[in-house]
């Protein structure tokens, strides 16, 4: 059995590290964000707008990633199941929603839990 740590940026690193982790961050956000962009609220695309409820409502799922989109992303890039297995993604999803307090039976993370998964 594999064990999955989360470090905390802000906490768990030398400040070199969290600095060259920064700036490997900020240099390929356009990338992040457009990946997470593609992958967000993707089951869904094909509803009719009727079906998929106001804009708000479509704002908030665009905002938004689900644990199996990850794993269509991580599939899509040639890293699942080879690098990360689908009980580590699920536990890296628990351990995010832990840390930020959120359910931990929730499916979801937002664009600022996506970057620390990534990390």
């Amino acid at each position: 059995m594999s064990h999955i740590w989360l470090y905390d940026l802000d906490c768990d690193l030398e400040d070199c590290d969290k600095v060259a982790v920064q700036l490997h961050m900020r240099k390929y956000a356009k990338l992040w964000r457009n990946i997470f962009s593609k992958y967000s609220n993707a089951g869904f695309r094909i509803a009719p707008l009727h079906e998929r409820g106001s804009f708000e409502g479509l704002k908030q799922a665009d905002e938004q990633i689900t644990l199996p989109e990850v794993t269509k992303l991580l599939r899509d890039h040639n890293s699942y199941p080879t690098i990360v297995s689908r009980d580590d993604l699920a536990q890296l999803f628990r351990l995010i929603q832990i840390k930020h307090g959120v359910n931990a039976s929730n499916q979801t993370i937002d664009y600022a839990r996506y970057q620390q998964l990534i990390v």
